[in-house]
Parts: structure tokens; C-alpha cells; sequence
């Protein structure tokens, strides 16, 4: 839970990323989806790299202090889901 919040806080109040977000996992994986997210933002392709991609990434990494990898991710009807690897 407090990784989920302290990513809301960063995603959702501090950057206006998205309107909200879920995280599940732990450990060695996270699944993440953000909803609400600006309409601008959805208009990018995913490959080769996206903003969406960059803060989340980032993010996630800082708050847990670990390396992350691309499992899979989408974006599509409003919505980005991404699931991520922890690598160190």
C-alpha cells in the first residue's frame, strides 16, 4: 500500500499524469494501471519510448529504490497498463 500511495502522490498530485491509478504486485513484479490520463499523452505511440513510460519508470524505481524492465505495457481506451520487472 505504501508504494501505491506514495506512486499516486507522485503521479497523480504532484505530475497530473492521470486522474488515478492501481498497483498489484510486489516483490519481484508490479502490474500498474493509470486511468484519466491527459488526452494529449494518449495520442503518442508506446515505441520506441513514450513520456508516459519515462515518469512512470522513474518514478516507480525512486520510490522503491531498484531497477526496473518492461514486461509488457498498453495503452488504450484511456488507460495504460504496464507490468514491470524488478532487475536489481
Amino acid at each position: 500500500y505504501e508504494v501505491e500511495s506514495r506512486l499516486r502522490d507522485r503521479l497523480v498530485g504532484e505530475y497530473g499524469l492521470c486522474n488515478s491509478l492501481e498497483v498489484r504486485g510486489g516483490e519481484d513484479t508490479y502490474i500498474l494501471r493509470l486511468s484519466g490520463i491527459d488526452p494529449r499523452l494518449l495520442e503518442l505511440e508506446l515505441a520506441p519510448l513514450n513520456p508516459i513510460d519515462v515518469v512512470v519508470v522513474s518514478s516507480l524505481t525512486s520510490i522503491l529504490g531498484r531497477g526496473l524492465e518492461f514486461v509488457r505495457r498498453v495503452l488504450e481506451a484511456g488507460e495504460y497498463r504496464a507490468e514491470l520487472r524488478v532487475v536489481g
